[in-house]
């Protein structure tokens, strides 16, 4: 026999009697009775089966565990382990179960019976909830933990990437239902920006000025609250139309790769060569003294930066280099 969730299960065979005798020493004759036990332990419970003047005892141990009195409780726990990379810790509160399926919500499952599992979670995956479902010899239970009810997280790991005359894209970790962010030029006070709002982990600003420094501040906006506003960052707009490749003019550029080095041909003298990386800084300038320049980069990270060739404040030849 067995027993789940307050009732015995008669497996027995070739018998038509029963003599029940449970802990507390009451006696039932039912061939499937109800007991319920008050609190965790092991109990002894007896089992007479009979048939004519046959009989046969079985004496079992009933082992209660206080999280196991009846159906498997799915209810689990969620820690957050590290912030910035989204790594949690989650723990079922029921140890009794055979099998534990968890589903976290960004497309990520294990069904190896884990009872505590650490799990990153893709946040520009994630769609709630994170569920458990746990199953013992009674049957199964089930639990829905939403995230983005629980915790409301900051967003984390900022980056801007594309960034042009006259846009960039705004890059971030973070769990939310939403996020708002503010936008202005540097120093703005926050409140005064322009205000956009995603339930992405990007976002692409357009419109903006050629050669500014632009400020920005973000948060999350959650279901019963939101985080602070963290920032500001800060990017620079690329000067006008610096990343567009201009074929108009004849100046050549011959690229020694392994010294890191451009030489600038068929130049006016006393042309002025600038070169700004990603950002739109200047990182490099130089005047020309005759009909050719060699700009040396060996000591800048590899990447692709911008050129532009002026002279008499006229812009002559603009374009990209490519450092491998």
């Amino acid at each position: 026999f067995s027993y789940c969730y307050n009732q015995l299960f008669n497996f027995s065979t070739c018998s038509d009697q029963f003599v029940w005798i449970m802990p507390d020493s009451s006696i039932s004759t039912l061939d499937f009775p109800a007991y319920t036990f008050k609190k965790a332990g092991t109990y002894p419970i007896t089992l007479i089966a009979k048939k004519g003047l046959k009989a046969d005892t079985v004496v079992s141990q009933i082992k209660i565990a206080p999280d196991s009195l009846g159906f498997p409780d799915a209810t689990f726990t969620a820690f957050l382990k590290d912030t910035s990379l989204f790594i949690f810790d989650f723990a079922a509160l029921d140890t009794n179960g055979t099998s534990y399926y968890w589903w976290f919500g960004d497309e990520q499952f294990d069904y190896n019976a884990n009872i505590r599992i650490t799990h990153q979670l893709d946040t520009s995956k994630y769609t709630p909830p994170v569920s458990l479902s746990i199953f013992n010899g009674c049957g199964s239970g089930n639990y829905d933990l939403d995230l983005l009810k629980t915790l409301c997280l900051a967003p984390s790991n900022v980056t801007v990437t594309g960034i042009t005359s006259n846009s960039a894209v705004l890059h971030w970790k973070g769990i939310g239902l939403n996020f708002d962010i503010q936008v202005g030029l540097q120093g703005f006070t926050l409140g005064s920006g322009t205000l956009y709002y995603t339930d992405s982990n990007f976002y692409k600003l357009t419109g903006l000025t050629a050669g500014s420094i632009y400020s920005y501040y973000i948060r999350s906006i959650c279901d019963t609250m939101n985080t602070s506003y963290i920032g500001p960052f800060n990017f620079t707009t690329l000067p006008v139309g610096i990343n567009e490749l201009s074929s108009a003019h004849s100046i050549t550029i011959a690229t020694d790769q392994d010294k890191g080095q451009f030489l600038f041909m068929n130049l006016e003298k006393e042309s002025q060569i600038e070169i700004y990386d990603i950002t739109g800084r200047i990182i490099y300038q130089t005047k020309s003294k005759n009909n050719s320049c060699l700009v040396n980069l060996s000591e800048k990270n590899k990447g692709i930066y911008f050129y532009r060739v002026m002279k008499k404040n006229e812009k002559i030849q603009q374009g990209k280099l490519l450092l491998q």
